[in-house]
């Protein structure tokens, strides 16, 4: 360490340049945070993309029948069509499947009325006839003779209708007769009309044997014209008649309506509506072919699944046409990723996520370069072991095949990264940084959602469970609690699932539980790579800074004993008054322990340190003084370095002070002053920062009140408030505390603890007998506030120039 040498014989160490410089410095390099999110958004679009994160299968046909070279095991859940199931399936369902037979509705009618048409013509015909020999309608003026040759007439006009024509049916001679002899009756007609389209008003096919292919499955009847109604579906193919069968019955049915007809008569209008009744029931193709591709779609492809670490084939296993299928299945599934669009989306979306937790306006993170740099190293390190470990799952599942899948990707210490960002950075950046890799490497995992909730749970576990850490094993119990709720939600995915597998559940809560244990042991093992690349400080250094018997501290309490005293108090003092705000104890009793070890260096200059009433002060200038007093800082600083104490407690050295006004000095050299040299009160302060931690801002405020409460001559518990209450307010007022975020509740809760703790430093105690009578000669009268006169006295003088109204030890500080 570079030192000088001034006139008067004191070691003076050159100015170092301020640490706190060199961070802003470094934390604002342009290059810093873009290359702190450009690297995580490239490491993740690497990690996610396709052609890195699977395989390649066999293809070639040739390989049906060979040997397998390797075992090959189903790197994620998937399903393969069972193609010959399926068709098979299919067929059958085809084969199930009814025909479709148009019904023609309207046959009857049309039919009907061809009847009705023939029958009409010839009422025209009578009509016409009627008119021309009106006494024809009055049957009882025409006598048998007048009235048969009038019916003869009649039959000869009615020879001009031809009712085959109008029927659309070829007539026998004697049915011709028949309508003829009878006169085109109109009840005959009206009643053949009837039987007619009551024939046809149901399905009536013209041969049986069409309907020979149904028997069984039934068919499907759709009208024509569609109506709207459904199509009806006939089960039982014996229930449709034919036309034989249609025109037997029609007989019985003339036999009813016309009971008065000779039966020979009736046979002959039978068979004239038997050539009416047609068929109206036909095959339809199309409505059939359309049938049959539904029945075929309403099969589903038989899908065979395969869980994630199945063995698909084995090494040495014969190769078969389903095993190309299967392999076919897989390399698809890769094939169909674009390789860039993966890695872009992939990229983009921790980009996103980078912004949202990250991004402006997020002033509460507070984080600087070196924090971002170190998230974004982290954070690279996670993804890529978490991707070299997926890499080699497959093996690892031969060798404990019995396994469920899930154990070797739950083994993944993933909580550590959140645990080791905990322990450098506040809760909200662990939080956050917790949640971006828990959702990268899900997003690599196949059980996607399972695997981001199984990580969030743990991280977020460990980020809560790890905060200031008295002790190593505290890092342990964290790692068992994240073990713990890690086991809980492997356990409850596994009953989501539906796994019934007792083995199971046991396997992957175990798994779970080790991994939070690995959590903790690599967090143990990171930290001191952390510490050593990123210049971090973690409890775990501040446990071994906190012990007394560090190099450091054993050389103050040899060169300068009364600041080691002090620096042990003023400990005491801040860490029960940060337990009481809420701030890092740890840290702040260990700023306190080394905040004055550059005293070591001059220690005879600070009246603590002296001896035997000597002071070598009195030798010098005011600004001399001065300058050996604010030495103390940055002789610290170079310690600090050379002992590689952390940059948290160069900043409690460097900020105790502030830019605080050295009063004693400054007074004194006023009262020397003259107008021709005017003393300037900036070469009276502090060089230092104003404290921009809470820590730092206690460690200020118990310095200054420690070493004022020293000057009290009476430390009664009043005094040492009002003292305490001066101090605050004196430092508030000067504007030492508007860099930190104390609140004015903080600064009471701070004036209470000190308070207290001072009043159990300061308590009274009884006279012992025989030792206040050596030394005063005088007898014990059992009053504690009782003293000798003489040293009365001395305390009295000393308390009028020592008084803490002129904060006289502050300036000696």
């Amino acid at each position: 360490m570079p030192h000088e040498t001034n006139g008067s014989g004191i070691t003076r160490s050159r100015e170092p340049a301020s640490p706190e410089a060199a961070r802003q410095s470094h934390s604002h390099s342009g290059w810093l945070k873009p290359f702190a999110v450009a690297l995580p958004v490239l490491v993740s679009a690497a990690a996610l993309a396709p052609r890195w994160a699977t395989r390649t299968y066999p293809l070639d046909a040739e390989l049906v029948g060979s040997p397998s070279m390797e075992t090959i095991k189903a790197p994620y859940d998937f399903e393969v069509v069972d193609q010959e199931t399926t068709e098979r399936l299919r067929a059958e369902s085809v084969a199930l499947a009814r025909r479709v037979f148009d019904f023609d509705v309207e046959l009857g009618t049309t039919q009907s009325a061809k009847v009705e048409a023939a029958f009409d013509a010839a009422l025209e015909v009578k009509a016409g006839f009627v008119e021309v020999n009106p006494l024809y309608r009055d049957p009882t003026r025409l006598t048998r003779y007048t009235r048969g040759k009038l019916e003869d007439e009649l039959r000869l006009l009615l020879d001009e209708v031809e009712p085959q024509a109008l029927l659309g049916v070829e007539l026998s001679a004697p049915e011709i007769a028949l309508l003829r002899e009878r006169l085109f009756d109109a009840h005959i007609g009206q009643v053949l009309a009837e039987v007619v389209e009551g024939a046809l008003s149901q399905p009536v096919v013209n041969d049986l044997q069409v309907l020979e292919e149904d028997i069984g499955r039934g068919l499907t009847v759709q009208k024509l014209p569609d109506d709207g109604t459904a199509d009806l579906v006939v089960n039982e193919v014996d229930s449709i008649a034919d036309v034989e069968r249609a025109r037997a019955n029609l007989t019985h049915s003339l036999g009813q309506l016309l009971p008065d007809l000779p039966e020979q008569e009736r046979a002959i209008l039978g068979g004239i509506a038997a050539k009416l009744v047609q068929g109206n029931l036909t095959l339809s193709l199309r409505g059939t072919q359309i049938a049959r591709e539904m029945a075929r779609l309403g099969v589903k492809s038989v899908k065979v699944p395969y869980k994630q670490g199945e063995v698909i084939v084995r090494d040495g296993e014969r190769v078969t046409a389903r095993h190309l299928l299967i392999f076919e299945e897989l390399s698809r599934g890769s094939a169909g990723k674009s390789t860039l669009l993966v890695a872009t989306g992939g990229g983009f979306l921790v980009l996103l996520l980078l912004f949202a937790g990250f991004g402006p306006g997020r002033r509460w993170v507070h984080l600087q370069g070196r924090d971002l740099l170190f998230l974004a190293t982290l954070f690279t390190l996670v993804v890529s072991l978490a991707r070299l470990w997926l890499m080699f799952t497959a093996d690892v599942q031969d060798v404990f095949s019995k396994a469920p899948p899930e154990a070797f990707v739950f083994i993944l210490p993933i909580a550590a990264g959140a645990m080791i960002t905990r322990m450098v950075l506040r809760v909200e950046a662990a939080l956050l940084f917790a949640i971006i890799t828990s959702v990268t490497v899900g997003l690599m995992v196949e059980t996607q959602v399972s695997f981001i909730i199984y990580s969030m749970v743990g991280s977020v576990i460990g980020t809560s469970a790890i905060r200031t850490m008295f002790q190593r094993s505290a890092l342990f119990r964290a790692g068992l609690w994240v073990g713990l709720g890690q086991a809980g939600v492997a356990v409850a995915l596994q009953a989501f699932d539906a796994n019934t597998a007792v083995t199971g559940y046991v396997v992957v809560a175990s798994v779970a539980f080790v991994s939070g244990i690995l959590a903790a042991i690599v967090s143990l093992a990171m930290t001191l790579v952390v510490e050593a690349v990123f210049g971090y400080t973690t409890d775990l250094k501040l446990l071994e800074l906190a012990n007394l018997n560090h190099p450091a501290l054993k050389a103050m309490i040899v060169q300068a004993p009364g600041s080691y005293h002090h620096s042990v108090i003023v400990g005491s003092l801040v860490e029960a008054a940060a337990e009481e705000i809420g701030a890092n104890a740890l840290l702040t009793r260990v700023m306190a322990y080394y905040h004055d070890i550059g005293k070591g260096e001059n220690p005879a200059y600070f009246i603590e340190n002296q001896r035997g009433g000597h002071n070598p002060h009195n030798k010098l200038k005011p600004s001399m003084s001065a300058i050996i007093i604010r030495r103390h800082v940055t002789d610290g600083l170079e310690l600090a370095r050379k002992y590689r104490l952390g940059e948290q407690i160069m900043a409690g050295i460097a900020e105790h002070h502030g830019t605080t006004l050295i009063q004693f000095f400054f007074q004194k050299a006023k009262e020397a002053e003259d107008e021709s040299n005017p003393v300037s009160e900036q070469d009276y302060r502090y060089g230092g920062h104003k404290p921009r931690s809470r820590e730092a801002a206690l460690v200020m405020l118990g310095d200054a009140i420690e070493a004022a409460s020293r000057s009290l001559a009476e430390p009664t518990p009043a005094r040492l408030q009002g003292l305490v209450q001066r101090i605050i307010n004196l430092k508030f007022s000067d504007g030492q505390l508007e860099e930190c975020d104390l609140t004015l509740a903080d600064l009471h809760s701070i004036a209470k603890s000190f308070t207290r703790v001072l009043k159990s430093i300061y308590h009274g105690r009884p006279e012992y007998a025989g030792v206040v009578n050596d030394m005063t000669g005088k007898k014990p009268n059992g009053d504690l506030d009782s003293k000798p006169q003489k040293q009365t006295e001395d305390r009295n003088s000393e308390s009028k120039e020592d008084r803490p109204d002129n904060l006289r030890r502050l300036g000696l500080d």
